[in-house]
């Protein structure tokens, strides 16, 4: 029996290929999400880094023949004036996330091609992929902080009443939480936040009965 479009009634319909998840998606996930963690490094730098040396905003006016400098300040302790200060050697904090989730996404996707992983695996893969490229942008964050630390500047200031408190204090400093050992401290929470993002986005966007092929 066949018919008007010319098939016959016994025909089987022929299935639809089933759409694959391709590893690639992975590498592309990989430098976004390195880009992004590079920005938010950015601000880790800006409001996290120990902060360096005070710049201190000093009015000094020529006193000598040759233009010299010099001049007796008389201070209790300092005020907040601006900062920390901008430095264009930050952009290298996305750039490093943005190059390693290349990287790590090459080297997953060579893996893929030889192994095939099943949900489970997936899900770590994602995920330990994320926290691998979390953890080089926090380490490059803790870099430029230690190589550039934040600076404020700050001016001296004197008291109307006797001060007895720390010369070295800043008075009106805004919040920096400033945290210790920046070696540690900004990978593990790149690799800790990268870890969960992964594995989130993994979960959501890879379901259970979701077929694989040659990859993740």
């Amino acid at each position: 029996m066949r018919y008007d479009d010319g098939s016959r009634g016994d025909e089987l319909p022929t299935p639809k290929p089933k759409a694959q998840y391709s590893s690639r998606n992975l590498l592309v996930g990989l430098a976004v999400w390195g880009l992004f963690a590079g920005l938010a490094g950015i601000l880790g730098w800006w409001a996290a880094t120990p902060i360096g040396p005070k710049n201190i905003s000093l009015p000094l006016k020529p006193i000598g023949p040759n233009g010299e400098t010099g001049e007796i300040f008389i201070y209790d302790y300092f005020r907040y004036q601006s900062g920390p200060q901008w430095i264009p050697q930050v952009l290298l904090i996305p750039l490093t996330g943005l190059l390693g989730g290349l990287v790590v996404g090459i080297i997953v996707l060579l893996i893929a091609s030889v192994l095939q992983f099943g949900r489970s695996a997936r899900l770590l893969v994602c995920g330990v992929s994320c926290g691998i490229v979390g953890a080089l942008v926090g380490l490059s964050a803790a870099y430029l902080g230690d190589a550039f630390p934040p600076t404020f500047v700050v001016t001296p200031e004197r008291s109307d009443t006797p001060y007895l408190g720390d010369p070295m204090h800043v008075a009106d400093l805004p919040f920096h939480l400033a945290l210790g050992q920046p070696y540690f401290s900004f990978p593990a929470i790149g690799l800790v936040v990268g870890t969960l993002i992964g594995t989130a986005i993994a979960t959501w966007a890879v379901p259970p009965n979701r077929p694989v092929q040659n990859g993740v």
